[in-house]
Formats: structure tokens, C-alpha cells, sequence
């Protein structure tokens, strides 16, 4: 049988495949699939819970949902009701553990992956199809693969928008018949999304351009589509300024305190940065091609002038994002706006194509994505078998997680090595509640967090935490320790409250000893 053509492989007839080479997809991708979710159930395996989880951790460990929403509305949290229904129920089954706390995330990138390829492959051809689909686990949003928080369930709503806007648009008479039934899902996907996570409203930008270019090309718009991107946020409108009250209310500082450029210009090396390698390649295979003499080619494979605008659109997305934070100053992150990694995937897979779809440079490159990818699950199951102390390190909080879960306080042994039975001041925000889910009964019982102020932005929020949750978080300020305590132990990370041993030496106290640990020191302190 003489080989399919790119048009033979892109053609619209339904946005479908040759019935010949389904069960080679079938096999391809349930292949893939498990070695994606071996990698990430090793890799979520390897990495303890840490600052944002475990508020997930606690609130979902709450008898009831109603208990957890009722918290989530007096400010322990920010995240509509979605998230914390679909991780209550990945615990129903096995309790928080690390993956089924964090299976959410997990299933929801696996899902953002197989829709790229799905929106990808009847344009571009299987190859480029795949090289879409693996791209952003090579980018800062494959860190979110295994963290549980609503970002990769964004990611999956956001696949199934694309697919669902992709299918209704098509000219093919058996689309057309079914396009009502994809308006439809890809407007209870887009609600989904909303109810997942506040930021995602911004996902229904990329799609709006769109209509917004009929709009001024052809006078007319999709009304149907237009209406399936305003309703659902209508229907959300109430909880939304609630979660806004809310967090305007509390301690958090938002709002951008930078240049917008040095946001854009971080977000670019954080997120796109690791797949820098991808590019290289990339461009390094298309230089080769481009030195070789080869007959003429038929034309290139291509998106639709739509779904470029549409993957353009989301490299847009954290641009317009600093623009909203800085008219409503609201918070600003790099994992709310990892959706960006889906335009990326579209418009890296667009530049392969060029080349055409089954060339060499669409097979290297995706054979040398798919070996990294391989690499990248034996290095993890070679440190879960053999317990090696490799470090994992948050791109976007610089925060150092144990190597081994079994051994959380790895990284904190003075602590555990300490025998004094002293009460212990915990100056550090993240190390507190991590060092209070994961230490001991007899060391948890001497953890104290303080801080300088009652208004404190993170002591409110823990007392905040403790009362809703019932987990009896031991939290007061500089002053009221001082007063209760002539002999004390504190635990003071590297980077967090650079003052605070002079401020204990102003209230009167001597430093009698200092402990080094890999995370910070353990000082005594006594009157």
C-alpha cells in the first residue's frame, strides 16, 4: 500500500483517521500513556507535599464537602468549588496519599496531552500530532503534572475546549450534524473550567480572537460559539465576587510590584525555558534539511488559519494577564497561565510541519522527545528503588522538597536529632506547615509558628486554617512568645526572616548554641 500523502492525512473529511492505521494509533498511544503515567506516579511518588497542598491536604481530609466549602468561604482558600470536589473524591478511594491527592492533576494533563495530539494530528499528520501532545511536559507545565492544586485540571478543561471548538467548526457533513453536541461540551468544559480555578476565565480569550477577526473580516460572528464562551461565566458571576470579596479582604498581597517586562521575561524562561533543548534540535534538524538537495515537495501541511489565531492567542495569554493584574491587582503567578504551553505545542508542531510531516525532522525530533521521555522515567525509578538523594526543586518557588518522602525530615535533621524537649519557634511559613504535617507527635506538639504582627498576612491565614479544619496549628506572635518563654529552640530557614535572631536578641534573649542542617539552623536561645 503506497504511502498516505500529507493532504491524504490532513484532509477535512470529518477530522478523522484512516481506518488502517487506527490500531496503530490505539497501540502508539496506549503505550505512551502508560509510560506517562509511570513516570508521573514515580515522580509524584518522590516529592513530599508542600506549602499549597497541604492546604489541599487538610481541607479535603474534612468529613463532608460541605465542611470543606464552608472553610474554603471563610478564606483558608481561594479555588471555586470544582477542585475540591474532584480531589475528595481521588481520596474516597486510597486517602491523601501523594498520588491520589494528586490525581486530579495527573489524569488532567494526561488529558490536556491526548487533546493537543487529537486537535494536532488530523492538520499535521500522527508525527506532528505527537511532538504537540509531548511538548508540555518538556515545559514548567509538566511540573504541574503531580501537584496538587487545580492547575492540571485547568490544562484538561482547557484540551477538551480545543477539541470541542475544533469539531464544531468543521465543513464536513457529518461534523456539521454533530456540532451542536461539541458546542455543547465545549461549553459545560469551559464552565468546568471556571468552577476549577478563577484564572481560568482567560482560556475563552484565544477563542474570542477568533471571532473577533470574523467580526471585522465577514460583519458576522459564530453566535452559538460566542454564546457557549459568555454564558458560562454569567452563570459563576456570584461565586466569583464572593472568592473576589474574599480575597480582597485578607492579607494577601497582589497586584504587580515589578516591570510587566520582567514578568513577561520571567515567565518566558520559567515555562518555555526547559524545552530550550527542543529548539535547538529543532533548528539544528531544519538547517541539515535546508543543506541538502531534495526534489520538490507538495505543500506543507497546516493548521487553519483560525487555529493559528487560536494557538497565538494562547501565547497571548500571560501578557494579558499582566495587564489584568495590574488594573484589578489581583495575583499574578506563572501557574495560572500554563495554558500559554498549548499554543506553544501547536505552533512548535506547525514549524515541524513545514518540513513536512513525515520527514526526518519530524521523526528525529520526536524520537530524541520520546527517548528524554524514557530517560526521564528510568531516572525516577531508579531513585525510587534506590532511594537517591536527588533533590526536586519548585521552578517556581525555589523551594527544595526531601528526596525521599519515606525520610521527609532528611533535609531538617537537627530537629529530630535535638533532645532538649524545648518548645521550637518556627519563623518560616512553608517550613511550618510542612515540618507540622510531617513531624512526629512528640516534635509536633513543640512547633510554634510567630510572627512579628497579628496582622500578619500568613499567621492569619494559619488560624484561619486551624479553625476551620480542626488541626490545631500552634500559632502566635514575636511579643506573646517572648513573654511565655525564657528558653527556647528556633528553626530558622536560610532565606525567610533574615532579622529575626537580632529581633530575639533586642528582646533581651542570648544565643547559646547554633545546629546546621541542609535547610536551615537550629538556634537556642534563653534569658
Amino acid at each position: 500500500m503506497p504511502p498516505s500523502s500529507p493532504a491524504s492525512e490532513t484532509a477535512d473529511s470529518g477530522l478523522s483517521f484512516p481506518t488502517a492505521a487506527r490500531n496503530r494509533i490505539a497501540i502508539a498511544f496506549l503505550l505512551l500513556s502508560a509510560l506517562y503515567f509511570l513516570d508521573t506516579f514515580l515522580r509524584a511518588t518522590l516529592k513530599t507535599f508542600w506549602y499549597d497542598e497541604l492546604f489541599t491536604v487538610y481541607l479535603c481530609r474534612l468529613p463532608s464537602f460541605h465542611a470543606t466549602w464552608a472553610a474554603v468561604l471563610n478564606r483558608t482558600d481561594l479555588n471555586p468549588p470544582l477542585f475540591y470536589l474532584v480531589t475528595r473524591w481521588a481520596q474516597h478511594w486510597t486517602g491523601e496519599g501523594l498520588i491520589a491527592t494528586r490525581l486530579p492533576a495527573i489524569i488532567g494533563f494526561w488529558i490536556f496531552g491526548a487533546c493537543l495530539y487529537f486537535f494536532v494530528a488530523p492538520r499535521l499528520g500522527r508525527i506532528c500530532g505527537s511532538i504537540a501532545a509531548l511538548t508540555p511536559w518538556f515545559t514548567y507545565a509538566g511540573y504541574y503534572a503531580y501537584e496538587a492544586r487545580p492547575h492540571g485540571a485547568v490544562l484538561a478543561w482547557c484540551g477538551l475546549m480545543l477539541v470541542c471548538w475544533q469539531r464544531s467548526r468543521g465543513e464536513a457533513p457529518a461534523v456539521r450534524k454533530n456540532s451542536n453536541l461539541w458546542l455543547a461540551g465545549l461549553f459545560l468544559s469551559f464552565l468546568a473550567a471556571l468552577l476549577t480555578h478563577v484564572y481560568a476565565i482567560f482560556l475563552s480569550v484565544p477563542f474570542l480572537l477568533v471571532e473577533f477577526d470574523h467580526l471585522l473580516r465577514r460583519r458576522r460572528i459564530h453566535l452559538w460559539t460566542c454564546l457557549a464562551f459568555l454564558v458560562p461565566p454569567c452563570l459563576v458571576a456570584t461565586l466569583y465576587l464572593r472568592m473576589s470579596r474574599n480575597y480582597s479582604s485578607g492579607e494577601a498581597s497582589g497586584g504587580l510590584h515589578v516591570h510587566p517586562y520582567e514578568i513577561i521575561q520571567h515567565f518566558i524562561i520559567t515555562v518555555f525555558g526547559p524545552s530550550l533543548v527542543l529548539l535547538i534540535l529543532l533548528l539544528a534538524l531544519l538547517a541539515w534539511r535546508n543543506r541538502r538537495s531534495h526534489p520538490s515537495q507538495p505543500a506543507a501541511a497546516s493548521l487553519t488559519g483560525e487555529e493559528l489565531i487560536v494557538a497565538l492567542g494562547f501565547l497571548l495569554l500571560p501578557i494579558l494577564g499582566v495587564v489584568a493584574a495590574k488594573l484589578t491587582h489581583g495575583p499574578y503567578f506563572d501557574r495560572y497561565f500554563l495554558a500559554a504551553t498549548a499554543g506553544y505545542a501547536m505552533l512548535l508542531a506547525q514549524i515541524v510541519a513545514t518540513s513536512g510531516t513525515r520527514s526526518l525532522v519530524a521523526r528525529g525530533l520526536f524520537a530524541v522527545m520520546l527517548l528524554f521521555f524514557v530517560c526521564d522515567a528510568l531516572i525516577a525509578a531508579y531513585c525510587h528503588w534506590r532511594h537517591a538523594d536527588l533533590d526536586q526543586i519548585g521552578p517556581g518557588n525555589l523551594i527544595v522538597f526531601a528526596p525521599d518522602p519515606a525520610r521527609p525530615f532528611a533535609r531538617n535533621d537537627s530537629l529530630l536529632l535535638d533532645t532538649s524537649h524545648l518548645d521550637i519557634l518556627v519563623t518560616g511559613h512553608p517550613d511550618y506547615l510542612f515540618l507540622e504535617y510531617y513531624a512526629p507527635p512528640e516534635l509536633r506538639r513543640r512547633l510554634i509558628f510567630a510572627a512579628p504582627s497579628p496582622t500578619e498576612g500568613f499567621l492569619v491565614s494559619y488560624r484561619r486554617l486551624s479553625r476551620w479544619t480542626g488541626i490545631g496549628l500552634q500559632t502566635t506572635t514575636f511579643d506573646e512568645y517572648f513573654a511565655n518563654h525564657r528558653d527556647f529552640l528556633v528553626y530558622a530557614n536560610k532565606a525567610d526572616c533574615l532579622d529575626c535572631t537580632d529581633t530575639i536578641i533586642r528582646h533581651g534573649f542570648t544565643l547559646r548554641s547554633v545546629k546546621l542542617d541542609i535547610d536551615g539552623r537550629l538556634e537556642h536561645f534563653s534569658r
